[in-house]
């Protein structure tokens, strides 16, 4: 609004200073958007990268229990020439959890009835097996690896599988399958 001022001879215009209340509104409506949606860019980036995270160490997980197996099979033919690899079989039977026991040994528990096979939460820093309840912030994974022979070849299909309750998908179940096929190599 102009306001007219009239000195003597002369006439003066002067402009009010301050904002409308229109103004003050919409502004306040522009910078709560703004700051909204940088909240939420940096929310959903933040969500991405837990579960990329999770995903890391489900997967690294699952090549861990691959490696175990491995290491079995290798131990057992350093101390027995004639160990068959089929043998892997018999010891984990068709669905078992691995793990590496206090004194550094691989060793399968059988588990043939589903349900839960291995938990492995982060316990101390490292991840291992969750026996009986563990309380950590991170999600429990659990781990069960499957060992297949491959008929007429000497061999042996690994397969681990690591599944978790999403961050992302609001507790949905996820899993990464990671497989390998073991031969006999002493042979």
């Amino acid at each position: 609004m102009k306001k007219i001022i009239q000195k003597g001879n002369s006439i003066k215009k002067h402009k009010q200073r301050g904002f409308t209340l229109i103004e003050v509104v919409l502004t306040t409506m522009i910078i709560s958007l703004v700051f909204i949606s940088i909240y939420s860019l940096i929310s959903i980036s933040y969500k991405g990268y837990v579960e990329s995270r999770y995903e890391a160490i489900a997967a690294g997980l699952a090549q861990e229990a691959i490696e175990m197996v491995r290491n079995y099979r290798d131990e057992a033919y350093l101390n027995d020439a004639s160990y068959d690899i089929t043998a892997l079989i018999s010891e984990c039977g068709s669905r078992c959890a691995v793990y590496y026991d206090p004194s550094g040994s691989v060793r399968f528990d059988k588990n043939t009835g589903g349900g839960t096979h291995e938990r492995v939460a982060l316990i101390s820093g490292v991840y291992g097996n969750c026996i009986s309840g563990c309380s950590v912030s991170e999600p429990n994974f659990e781990r069960v690896v499957t060992i297949d022979s491959i008929a007429g070849v000497g061999a042996v299909r690994v397969q681990a599988k690591v599944s978790w309750d999403s961050f992302l998908l609001g507790g949905a179940r996820k899993e990464i399958v990671v497989e390998s096929i073991l031969s006999e190599w002493v042979n």
